[in-house]
């Protein structure tokens, strides 16, 4: 099955090869098998959300969950295991998080219990408020306390019954009133008739006077840190996320700096905890994270730091990688591969808008396209090499944004002011904002295109 390629050429080369192409095909029968391109022209390469090249990673960080909820003696004292998952943007720590974070809430066998996967992010234009990062991810907890209520099991309706009794113990009226102003969906953990109480406590509480209603900071730390020590007794774990903590204010940094120590000395709490954090290797941000933990290291608290480093794929990974996506064998791909690599240096997302811009390329020639003559795709690594275009990713989606049309960039535009998180409500009140309409539609297209 000669096709069109670099070297002009399919041919076995050895037997290796011939057992390799049988191997993927019988693992992988859709992808290797059948042909998915059969009756469509291809304009855009689907990625998928697969993630590749961070077996070790995932191995790593499920052996420390399953240490974190091992039974161990009295006589050992348990820490709290806090992961710093670091990287070059684009380099895949959020799919990483949310990779171990399906794992460990969907497979409770992996560990021998069901956890809670809480997640939040910091960015640059929320890099002061508290509430929205403590709300996105208690928030979640709350919810799904919400739904085991009403369709868990028998031990899932204990476990939330003994929540809502220990948190009114913990925190009282007042306590929880407050905090839900941070977390909505507090109050309905509990019974209609404290919700009820909620609302009529919360109602002559916004009738007193702007002073007397402002709550301190050290309140609110107070108030958090009980709630979370309480729901880390109850014997569910959780992996909670902290995602681009570069992007965090100092205050907040310390914030949870305050909260850890608070899991520190509890040595049930910290049996429950999982702390992950991830962030930038080039940001100004990272000196600050460095500085806590090494804090954290000096006063010999019950913690252990583990530090994983994600750099781009190696050229293997990448070759599987593209094998996949392109429904090839590793043979046929490996021009291929050597030539991305050299472009991208592995970054993954380096990796998506490269291939993405060569499928794209107004020439006369291809660089890479499908040809439905031969059924497959082909390419020229000779063109390829010679592009004039430099390894970073804010290149390619500035090189890509230059391209799209004016009514999606003005889209964009208008979206950035809001910020990098947007619901329906926002959308439908801002749309025919400045002569700018279609605003659903056209963020349905950026989605797709890869650029929101």
């Amino acid at each position: 099955c000669a096709a069109k390629s670099d070297n002009n050429s399919t041919c076995f080369t050895s037997m290796y090869q011939v057992l390799q192409d049988l191997y993927q095909m019988a693992n992988d029968p859709c992808t290797f098998l059948h042909n998915k391109y059969e009756n469509v022209i291809p304009s855009k390469l689907n990625f998928g959300s697969n993630l590749y090249g961070r077996e070790k990673e995932i191995d790593q960080i499920i052996r420390i969950a399953r240490n974190v909820v091992s039974d161990k003696s009295s006589s050992e004292s348990s820490r709290l295991e806090f992961i710093s998952i670091s990287g070059f943007c684009g380099t895949g720590k959020s799919k990483l998080i949310q990779r171990v974070g399906d794992i460990l809430s969907c497979n409770p066998s992996c560990t021998d219990k069901k956890w809670f996967f809480l997640s939040s992010g910091f960015d640059r234009l929320r890099r002061h408020d508290v509430r929205g990062v403590v709300t996105s991810a208690f928030e979640t907890y709350c919810r799904e306390i919400i739904a085991m209520k009403r369709n868990g099991t028998n031990d899932d309706i204990c476990y939330c019954d003994n929540l809502s009794k220990t948190l009114w113990t913990k925190l009282g009226r007042s306590g929880i009133c407050t905090l839900s102003s941070w977390i909505p969906s507090l109050p309905e953990i509990f019974n209609d008739d404290a919700i009820s109480d909620f609302q009529t406590w919360a109602g002559v509480t916004n009738s007193r006077s702007a002073a007397d209603a402002k709550m301190s900071q050290g309140r609110l730390e107070y108030l958090f840190a009980e709630f979370v020590l309480v729901i880390l007794t109850l014997g569910r774990p959780i992996l909670l996320v902290y995602e681009d903590c570069h992007w965090a204010d100092p205050s907040m940094i310390g914030f949870i700096a305050q909260l850890f120590r608070s899991v520190c000395h509890d040595s049930e709490a910290r049996k429950n905890l999982l702390f992950v954090n991830s962030f930038r290797t080039n940001e100004v941000g990272t000196n600050m994270i460095y500085s806590h933990i090494s804090k954290f290291q000096h006063a010999q608290l019950p913690l252990k730091h583990t530090w994983i480093k994600l750099d781009g794929l190696s050229e293997g990974v990448l070759n599987n990688y593209l094998s996949n996506l392109l429904s090839l064998p590793t043979r046929l791909t490996t021009s291929l591969s050597r030539s991305v690599h050299c472009k991208t240096m592995g970054n993954p997302l380096c990796v998506e808008e490269f291939l993405q811009s060569l499928l794209n390329r107004d020439v006369d020639d291809y660089l890479l396209r499908y040809d439905m003559g031969h059924r497959r795709w082909i390419w020229d690594c000779t063109a390829i090499s010679m592009l004039p275009i430099g390894n970073s990713v804010a290149k390619l989606l500035a090189s890509k944004l230059s391209k799209i049309e004016e009514e999606y960039l003005d889209c964009m535009i208008l979206l950035s002011c809001i910020g990098t998180r947007v619901n329906q409500i926002i959308v439908d009140m801002i749309d025919g904002l400045n002569g700018i309409t279609g605003l659903v539609s056209s963020i349905d297209v950026l989605v797709e295109e890869g650029l929101l």
